[in-house]
């Protein structure tokens, strides 16, 4: 009979929370940025190599819903770069990169999403040029309260390959 008893009340106690829980709702857009590891200045590949880099997307203000993000190489930025910093990098050949987990997504009330990756390859490069990669966020999807930071939408990759000298024209040293 205790056990009944016990019983009743907790079914009541639950039935009444349900009751009390409110949907969390965020008045503000959500603010997203890319980020990734630290890139130090330009990359060199030396041939036939390949870097890989990871790529996430961080929320400097939370969603109250999952949001789907692409994210892909931009080849429209290149100029607009090269104008505003004084620099003549090319887009790299198709070839050259690929990225991986370009659909991230961020689940509501987080501020990290999963991670995707970007692979640099330096087959196809000219060692004489350097290449600039502007990885941005394409498409968001999931709620219309979202926008990209002003700020941080997108990650340059400054990138070049080089290619050791062939073994006999190395200076030999004892």
């Amino acid at each position: 009979m205790k056990k009944i008893v016990n019983t009743i009340a907790l079914v009541a106690l639950l039935a009444g929370c349900q009751n009390k829980v409110e949907q969390i709702s965020l008045s503000e857009a959500a603010v997203l940025k890319l980020s990734s590891e630290t890139i130090d200045g330009k990359i060199i590949l030396l041939e036939p190599k390949t870097r890989t880099i990871d790529i996430r997307v961080e929320a400097e203000k939370i969603s109250d819903a999952a949001l789907f993000i692409d994210v892909a190489a931009d080849e429209s930025l290149v100029e607009s770069y090269n104008q505003e910093n004084g620099t003549a990098y090319r887009m790299p050949p198709s070839g050259a990169y690929a990225i991986s987990g370009e659909n991230l997504m961020l689940p509501r009330f987080n501020t990290v999403s999963s991670t995707g990756s970007v692979s640099l390859i330096s087959s196809g490069l000219l060692d004489t040029d350097e290449y600039l990669l502007p990885i941005t966020i394409s498409q968001i999807s999931g709620s219309d309260k979202v926008k990209k930071s002003e700020t941080a939408s997108v990650i340059y990759i400054v990138y070049g390959k080089r290619q050791l000298p062939p073994a006999e024209n190395m200076p030999k040293t004892d």
